[in-house]
């Protein structure tokens, strides 16, 4: 099969659009923020790409390692970055949200760049998972666990927002579309089960007893919308924005 084949059917069946928007080139040097279980990566390099991977999970780092032993991945926090006009693109999906302050992020990734590179990333976005986040810091509060003046510990701009940041920081945004989405969760556990994953610092402080009878509640109040026919299906929102290093 032909490169110009092998990478449509990369793009159609693996990131869709945001690949599209990426579109890696053989013999590129990409650095990916947020590597994971290093599947993407090993996809980009599939394509001929110089790929590196960064994620601030040292488990995740030693798994992706032991999969792809062939790559090269890092624990490595892209509030540290610290390369120099070292890549081609810089790509990240479905983390920028999990990292703050971002406007050190974008510099890291501006520097990290060369001139005419590429940044590409999609992350969740504003009202991302409102109903569910509303009524989580309800309960929260109900139970004195956090102060009237609490905020979430995740980065869910708007489209108006992120691109600002990133002409602040020199950054010329080539395209930027803000979209919903339903992130939809198998069985009646699987709003709790999501919750205790990925919103786990939410629930820190609190006692395993306490955290279930949160749960309980967040799931009673919300059930009658969001749950049918055994699955939950919750309003999600992402950004995907592309920007190019001009100067």
């Amino acid at each position: 099969m032909n490169r110009t084949l092998s990478q449509s059917s990369f793009i159609s069946s693996f990131g869709g659009n945001v690949m599209n928007v990426l579109s890696p080139q053989a013999g590129e040097n990409i650095l990916e923020i947020g590597s994971g279980n290093g599947y993407m990566a090993n996809q980009l390099s599939s394509l001929g790409v110089n790929i590196t991977g960064i994620d601030s999970s040292e488990n995740m780092v030693e798994q992706s390692q032991h999969h792809y032993p062939h790559l090269q991945f890092m624990h490595v926090n892209a509030l540290d970055l610290d390369y120099e006009d070292q890549f081609d693109a810089v790509f990240s999906k479905n983390t920028l949200h999990l990292i703050h302050p971002p406007s050190v992020v974008i510099k890291n990734i501006y520097r990290a760049l060369r001139l005419q590179g590429r940044f590409v990333t999609e992350f969740n976005g504003k009202n991302h998972l409102y109903p569910v986040f509303n009524e989580v810091m309800r309960q929260l509060a109900v139970f004195n666990i956090i102060s009237s003046d609490f905020s979430l510990p995740f980065y869910f701009p708007s489209i108006g927002e992120y691109t600002s940041l990133l002409e602040q920081h020199e950054f010329h945004v080539q395209s930027a579309i803000y979209f919903t989405h339903p992130l939809v969760l198998q069985h009646e556990d699987g709003l709790r089960n999501w919750l205790d994953t990925h919103a786990s610092s939410l629930f820190k402080n609190i006692t395993a007893e306490t955290k279930q009878i949160i749960f309980n509640r967040v799931e009673d109040r919300l059930q009658e919308t969001f749950f049918k026919h055994d699955e939950w299906y919750l309003p999600a929102a992402s950004i995907r924005v592309q920007a190019v290093k001009i100067s």
